[in-house]
Protein backbone atom coordinates (compact mmCIF):
# COMPACT_ATOMS: atom_id res chain seq x y z
CA UNK A 1 0.00 0.00 0.00
CA UNK A 2 1.55 2.99 -1.00
CA UNK A 3 0.37 6.79 0.04
CA UNK A 4 2.13 9.57 -2.13
CA UNK A 5 2.07 13.61 -2.10
CA UNK A 6 -1.47 12.74 -0.43
CA UNK A 7 -3.97 15.40 2.33
CA UNK A 8 -5.72 14.07 5.10
CA UNK A 9 -5.95 10.14 4.21
CA UNK A 10 -6.25 7.19 6.53
CA UNK A 11 -4.75 3.90 6.31
CA UNK A 12 -6.93 1.46 9.15
CA UNK A 13 -7.39 -2.04 10.16
CA UNK A 14 -5.33 -3.55 7.21
CA UNK A 15 -3.08 -6.46 6.81
CA UNK A 16 -0.06 -6.04 4.83
CA UNK A 17 2.49 -9.32 4.20
CA UNK A 18 4.55 -10.23 1.47
CA UNK A 19 5.43 -6.96 0.38
CA UNK A 20 8.40 -5.22 -0.32
CA UNK A 21 7.39 -2.54 1.75
CA UNK A 22 4.24 -3.28 3.85
CA UNK A 23 3.16 0.54 3.88
CA UNK A 24 4.31 3.45 2.45
CA UNK A 25 3.89 7.21 3.25
CA UNK A 26 5.85 9.42 0.90
CA UNK A 27 5.26 13.63 0.77
CA UNK A 28 2.07 13.18 2.07
CA UNK A 29 0.65 15.56 4.56
CA UNK A 30 -2.15 14.48 7.85
CA UNK A 31 -1.34 10.74 7.22
CA UNK A 32 -2.68 8.79 9.59
CA UNK A 33 -1.77 4.78 9.70
CA UNK A 34 -3.45 3.02 12.62
CA UNK A 35 -4.33 -0.34 13.76
CA UNK A 36 -2.95 -2.30 10.56
CA UNK A 37 -0.69 -5.36 11.12
CA UNK A 38 2.83 -5.23 8.85
CA UNK A 39 4.59 -8.95 8.61
CA UNK A 40 7.09 -10.89 6.37
CA UNK A 41 7.86 -8.03 3.65
CA UNK A 42 11.17 -7.74 1.88
CA UNK A 43 11.74 -4.43 3.54
CA UNK A 44 10.22 -2.17 5.70
CA UNK A 45 7.25 -2.96 7.63
CA UNK A 46 5.86 1.16 7.66
CA UNK A 47 7.95 4.02 5.83
CA UNK A 48 7.01 7.23 6.79
CA UNK A 49 9.22 9.50 4.57
CA UNK A 50 9.08 13.08 3.46
CA UNK A 51 5.71 13.63 5.16
CA UNK A 52 4.54 16.66 8.18
CA UNK A 53 2.19 16.52 10.40
CA UNK A 54 1.12 12.52 9.64
CA UNK A 55 0.81 10.00 12.74
CA UNK A 56 1.44 6.26 13.28
CA UNK A 57 -0.61 4.72 16.21
CA UNK A 58 -1.43 1.07 16.98
CA UNK A 59 0.15 -0.64 14.62
CA UNK A 60 2.23 -4.36 15.08
CA UNK A 61 5.16 -4.54 12.33
CA UNK A 62 7.21 -8.02 12.83
CA UNK A 63 9.24 -10.34 10.90
CA UNK A 64 10.36 -7.47 8.12
CA UNK A 65 13.88 -7.53 6.50
CA UNK A 66 15.04 -4.45 7.64
CA UNK A 67 12.75 -1.81 9.86
CA UNK A 68 9.15 -2.73 11.60
CA UNK A 69 8.56 1.09 11.37
CA UNK A 70 11.14 3.77 8.98
CA UNK A 71 10.43 7.19 9.73
CA UNK A 72 13.46 9.42 7.90
CA UNK A 73 12.80 13.02 6.61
Amino acid sequence: IELSRTTSCRVESVHATGCLDGIVVNRSSQAVVSACESSANASDGVQLSRSVASSLADNSCHDNASHGIDVNR
